[in-house]
């Protein structure tokens, strides 16, 4: 038996960063995507946000390809958004997203900091916090990416 743990702290945003995601219904949301992740043959970690964005801690499997699968939760959950009725000033998500793979080592960390997300953004906005993010992978953030 292979034994594998590929963690991944995922995240985007809705189009233009409009804050469509209502604190009451986001429950809602996170369990839906949970069934997508777990349809993948995934494990959802943590996810926690923001009206405007997701993070997610997801153990990859190994089939699973990351773009694929961050693919299909946005397209699925758009989809059941939209016909759910709870969310109707979604209008999609931003096209681009944020991946990062995460030592388990760092996993703990990584759970407490997307679990208080809501406290987090009180005194950091998300344009910020995508910069910090970025030099985390040595990337280069550009704003309009997560548009």
């Amino acid at each position: 038996m292979s034994y594998v743990k590929s963690l991944h702290h995922i995240v985007f945003n809705a189009y233009l960063r409009q804050n469509v995601i209502s604190y009451e219904r986001a429950p809602e949301l996170y369990s839906y995507i949970q069934g997508i992740i777990r349809e993948h043959k995934c494990s959802l970690e943590a996810i926690g946000g923001v009206p405007n964005h997701i993070h997610m801690l997801v153990d990859v499997a190994p089939m699973v390809a990351l773009s694929d699968l961050v693919r299909d939760i946005k397209r699925s959950a758009s989809l059941w958004m939209r016909g759910s009725g709870a969310f109707p000033l979604f209008h999609g998500w931003a096209k681009e997203y944020y991946a990062a793979s995460i030592s388990n080592q760092h996993a703990a960390r990584v759970k407490e900091y997307i679990n208080n997300q809501i406290a987090h953004h009180k005194g950091v906005e998300y344009a910020q916090e995508l910069a910090r993010l970025a030099q985390v992978i040595d990337k280069t953030f550009d704003d309009r990416d997560m548009q």
